[in-house]
């Protein structure tokens, strides 16, 4: 029954459709935001791997091929009948040894900074919860749209379960941004020494880095802490219109069979 309230406000009809509509897409927006996120922290890890096993296949099989020729060359010299001769197949041997291919690094930077069971287990924590919150949230607009009273309960319902969701999202992806951020940073670290060659880090790389790994977790912090934010004014957008006198008006008249 509806209320003396619901009764005396004006019904809005079209906010309360519109907020229905709003609803379905925010919440397919969100199921991708959330599936995205997903993909990146179990997907990556295990690409990278996956890309290191075949550039450690397509390596034997290249150093196979050159123990070969090396052995060829072995034999040549062995039959060698002149210092002239053995001089000519030393030469060849030598520039075939500078001209050896080497495979290709496929993935030279390593996506394991988020290979972690924490990272893991955050993610999927969050997946699934944003998951249900979600397909309720476009269920609630289904309702809307058809001016159902449940349609407004529910979507007051789900604003209110994914504020808190949002905000313990956002205080672990704070916590969890440093360690995140010293992992990349010390893959980054470790990309530069194997492209200069280095046995050690000299000092001036290794305080550019340091200058790098703070900037990187302000970076991560930042970030996480703005996307969840973001992503909070939805829910809270949706507080204030369904809230509305005229709202709760649309979905309490009653509809002809």
């Amino acid at each position: 029954m509806a209320t003396d309230f619901e009764t005396d406000a004006r019904p809005e009809p079209l906010t309360a459709r519109s907020l229905g509509l709003l609803n379905i897409v925010f919440g397919v927006l969100f199921l991708l935001g959330v599936g995205y996120e997903v993909g990146v922290v179990l997907t990556l890890p295990a690409l990278g791997r996956l890309l290191e096993w075949a550039e450690s296949q397509q390596q034997q099989q290249l150093d196979k091929a050159m123990q070969g020729q090396r052995d060829r060359f072995d034999e040549r010299l062995k039959a060698a009948e002149s210092d002239e001769e053995r001089e000519v197949i030393e030469a060849e041997r030598t520039r075939m040894e500078l001209n050896a291919y080497q495979a290709p690094n496929m993935m030279p930077f390593s996506f394991d900074f988020l290979d972690t069971p924490r990272i893991r287990n955050g993610i999927l924590a969050k997946g699934g919860v944003m998951l249900v919150l979600n397909l309720l949230l476009i269920a609630s607009g289904i309702g809307l749209w058809k001016l159902r009273r449940w349609g407004r309960s529910l979507s007051v319902a789900v604003a209110g379960l994914l504020l808190p969701a949002l905000a313990v999202f956002a205080v672990a992806s704070a916590r969890e941004a440093p360690t995140i951020a010293e992992r990349w940073s010390a893959g980054m670290t470790k990309l530069l020494l194997e492209e200069e060659n280095l046995e050690e880090t000299p000092p001036e790389l290794a305080e550019v880095m340091g200058r790098y790994e703070q900037g990187m977790k302000r970076l991560f912090t930042v970030s996480s802490a703005t996307a969840n934010g973001l992503a909070a004014l939805y829910p809270i957008a949706v507080l204030v219109v369904a809230s509305r006198p005229g709202v709760r008006a649309a979905v309490a008249r009653p509809r002809a069979s």
